[in-house]
């Protein structure tokens, strides 16, 4: 089979209706959520941490994001590693204050630095943020009841730089972690640390299916095949390799059910599909489901808004890893309905594509 060069313009408008249906939301949303901005209170934790957020919403932050008054809240990553914290005069971002962060030449893991804990409001998306500078190679990780996110490595400079992620938090805390990621000794510097929660006014809105083929995904490589609906399918032969890259995500106040047309090579071991943020740094949802030698249709979901944001990456993993196995990935359908039957996909994909299995 050979990669596939065809014309896309079916799935391009298509790409390109969804993405105007949902920038149309998102400016829906917008609209109410500057109004609510407007009038919402910046309010403020126990220990000094500004707090802001686009709904008037009290958050319980208990960790030190200034370092004005003290470094309280704050730890080494891995205790007794021989990383010394201090509050420090000589350098700060904003204010008189930063958190001095020193590390030894050698540690037990390949990372070192800091942490603290900061308590959340349940299923909500927060946007978290710090200001360093420094020596060596940094990033800013995040860990709670729903995994890691884990941020892009950044070279330090003796600038102040910003790192960022965002993440939807399952539990009531997430745990903030500013990392050398190579061990070495160095200082770094710590300031301006921000939790803010991720508000989304979102529309009560059904959505109707909508479809998708390998052709649009982006950065995909398609390979012709006359059994996808499309004519082509994108393909996998390692776990976690993404297969369609930032699908645009319906910002409904509803729970969104994902369908996936996928087939992976039958084998002794295990099976999940995995659904990642847009920019690849966590994992938002996992579904297990069991091999098969032809197309099947997986159902993956509740999903929300507030969990995935803007848009998603779907990726394919196997266990034990075995490098005969390969994961394809055909046509994707989103839609608020839960209940589509594999009759009424097909229904959709003879619609969508003109493609009927039982005619090829």
């Amino acid at each position: 089979m050979m990669p596939l060069s065809m014309t896309r313009r079916r799935s391009a408008y298509r790409i390109a209706t969804l993405e105007l249906l949902i920038a149309c939301l998102v400016l829906t949303v917008g609209c109410v959520a500057s109004r609510a901005m407007d009038t919402a209170a910046a309010a403020t934790g126990a220990a000094g941490v500004a707090v802001e957020t686009t709904d008037a919403v009290a958050l319980d932050f208990t960790s030190n994001g200034d370092f004005e008054q003290d470094i309280s809240g704050w730890r080494s990553y891995q205790p007794d590693d021989g990383t010394v914290l201090s509050q420090s005069a000589d350098q700060a971002y904003s204010g008189k204050h930063s958190l001095k962060v020193e590390t030894p030449a050698e540690a037990p893991t390949h990372v070192q630095g800091t942490n603290a804990t900061y308590r959340v409001t349940p299923g909500e998306g927060y946007v978290i943020s710090v200001r360093v500078k420094g020596e060596g190679m940094a990033a800013l990780w995040c860990t709670g009841a729903n995994g890691w996110t884990r941020g892009n490595k950044i070279a330090l400079t003796p600038e102040w730089q910003e790192l960022k992620v965002r993440r939807f938090e399952a539990g009531n805390s997430i745990e903030l972690h500013v990392l050398g990621t190579t061990p070495e000794k160095r200082t770094f510097y710590v300031d301006d640390v921000k939790v803010v929660m991720d508000a989304k006014n979102l529309p009560d809105a059904e959505v109707a299916p909508v479809w998708f083929e390998a052709e649009g995904y982006k950065w995909s490589m398609p390979i012709a095949d006359v059994s996808a609906s499309g004519g082509a399918y994108t393909e996998g032969t390692r776990p976690e390799y993404p297969l369609a890259h930032q699908l645009p995500f319906p910002q409904t106040a509803k729970p969104v059910y994902v369908y996936l047309k996928s087939w992976v090579d039958a084998h002794a071991g295990t099976n999940a599909v995995h659904v990642w943020d847009a920019n690849n740094l966590g994992v938002l949802f996992q579904q297990s489901f069991p091999a098969a030698a032809k197309w099947t249709w997986i159902k993956m979901g509740p999903l929300t808004a507030k969990q995935v944001d803007m848009g998603f990456t779907v990726a394919y993993v196997w266990n034990p890893p075995d490098a005969s196995v390969k994961a394809r990935l055909d046509a994707v359908v989103m839609t608020t309905r839960n209940d589509l039957t594999d009759e009424e996909l097909k229904n959709i994909e003879i619609a969508e594509s003109g493609y009927d299995s039982k005619k090829r």
